[in-house]
């Protein structure tokens, strides 16, 4: 499966040469390098038990994006840091708008992406199209380096998100748990309900005897009926 999420793992010149392979190491490996202040200047992480993709369960994904920015805003390294994530899926909902056609290939579904930084601009919604080069683009641009190919040269950047004129943020700690919110005291409706019940029933009775009534002959309802005719 590991294979299939970082694809780096199937490329003889990686995995077969020391120099690059001793570069993907096991995620344990970025707690102790956010911990020591040791962190490479980017790092790609590919989760591979725990996260959202199914069968999974989606808080185990939840919890782990959790624990890794929670780590990264304890650390020094916090004022400098910017952490994207993204999926490999768009979560079954249908997409109302077309995909741009940018090469022979187009794009597929849109994902949703997201950044966790102190210089991220505040409750902002990117309109920009971006892909999933967009994040090299951003690398390169932040290091002044070359495209690597087509797609990230004419890739956003994503710089749009960000406000580095400010100053940077203190981070913002969320528990791992969710406490549910305090709601009011059941009120025990039982009594309004019976209530109810005896002025409808009541009613009803009522009803009925009215239309029962009503169809019954005068000479049952203790009435006395007057003849008619020409008396001498």
């Amino acid at each position: 499966a590991q294979v299939i999420w970082a694809p780096v793992l199937g490329y003889k010149r990686f995995v077969d040469n020391p120099r690059l392979s001793r570069h993907i190491v096991d995620l344990d490996e970025y707690y102790r390098d956010v911990a020591e202040g040791t962190l490479p200047a980017v790092s790609y992480i590919v989760p591979s038990g725990d996260s959202e993709h199914p069968p999974g369960r989606v808080q185990a994904g939840e919890r782990l994006v959790q624990a890794l920015v929670a780590q990264l805003m304890r650390s020094s390294s916090w004022d400098s840091s910017a952490f994207f994530w993204t999926y490999d899926d768009w979560g079954g909902w249908y997409d109302h708008v077309r995909p741009p056609q940018v090469d022979k290939w187009g794009y597929g579904f849109r994902v949703p992406a997201l950044l966790v930084s102190p210089y991220a601009r505040r409750g902002y919604v990117g309109h920009e199209t971006s892909d999933f080069a967009s994040i090299l683009a951003f690398i390169e641009h932040n290091w002044n380096l070359r495209p690597m190919a087509t797609r990230d040269a004419v890739a956003n950047d994503l710089t749009e998100v960000f406000d580095f004129a400010a100053p940077p943020r203190d981070p913002v700690l969320l528990s791992a748990s969710r406490t549910p919110p305090v709601r009011p005291p059941k009120v025990d409706a039982r009594p309004v309900y019976a209530l109810y019940s005896i002025v409808l029933t009541g009613t009803a009775g009522a009803i009925l005897f009215a239309l029962r009534r009503s169809r019954r002959p005068l000479s049952q309802r203790g009435a006395t009926a007057r003849p008619t005719g020409v008396t001498s």
